[in-house]
């Protein structure tokens, strides 16, 4: 997390960090507390947190979580594109690594 906050930083109109998990098949604690610092990080810089592919188990764990400033509605796109899609971001404020 530490390399999109970097890259937030640098693109300060950034509104919308997508990541796709899809090689990620399940999310520990560590996992789950690095993604509710930057979620509250970046809403706190007006921006907005999407995850695309994601798994089964990661998406459990992320519900048991109840992470604060990721909405279950974050967490149902199939790909990257459907993420980006999701609410109408313009191309100049997508953050993409």
């Amino acid at each position: 997390m530490a390399q999109a906050r970097q890259r937030v930083v640098s693109a300060p109109d950034t509104r919308l960090v997508v990541l796709s998990l899809e090689e990620s098949p399940d999310l520990d604690s560590t996992a789950l507390e690095a993604l509710e610092e930057f979620c509250s990080w970046l809403s706190a810089r007006g921006g907005a947190f999407r995850l695309a592919r994601l798994k089964g188990q990661a998406r459990e764990a992320l519900m048991r979580a109840k992470l604060a400033h990721l909405p279950t509605m974050a967490l149902d796109y199939p790909s990257v594109d459907d993420a980006v899609r999701g609410q109408g971001v313009s191309p100049n404020q997508l953050l993409t690594t």
